[in-house]
């Protein structure tokens, strides 16, 4: 009999923050730098504030993205080259970042008593993580691309 197995990838075991607004971060690096990420399973992209593009060594691709924020506002949107994103030491991927004016959404954080954030860790990253949440526990598991 032929095993044709696939090895399991390795689980991470991320904290989340809940914060006063009932938003769930966590703290991942982005081209070795730390960032605060809102996890947003209804983003379909990962987004950084544009502000901090030089903070995590960004590179803004020069066209302008045709994005619309959750309403229908069109929102400057710029993507990025590629760039790596980890937990600690272990690889979740290189991710192409959109670049967004966060302003808006970090002043109705601090209304409500949250912390600001550095970005969204959306769709693109939580699919191609196997991503699972776990409310009780504060955490989000996510593969591995360590090899």
């Amino acid at each position: 009999m032929n095993d044709t197995t696939v090895p399991k990838k390795k689980q991470l075991t991320i904290p989340l923050e809940l914060t006063e607004s009932q938003h769930l971060l966590c703290t991942l690096s982005i081209n070795g730098k730390p960032a605060r990420l809102l996890v947003d399973t209804g983003a379909s992209n990962s987004c950084i504030a544009v502000s901090k593009k030089n903070d995590f060594n960004l590179t803004q691709e020069a066209e302008e993205l045709p994005l619309t924020a959750a309403g229908k506002e069109k929102i400057k949107a710029y993507n990025t080259t590629e760039s790596t994103l980890k937990f600690e030491v272990h690889a979740l991927g290189t991710v192409n970042f959109i670049l967004i004016d966060m302003g808006t959404i970090n002043d109705a954080l601090e209304e409500n008593g949250s912390v600001s954030i550095d970005g969204i860790l959306g769709g693109d990253v939580l699919i191609a993580n196997n991503a699972k949440i776990n409310y009780k526990k504060l955490s989000l598991k996510l593969d591995s691309k360590d090899d």
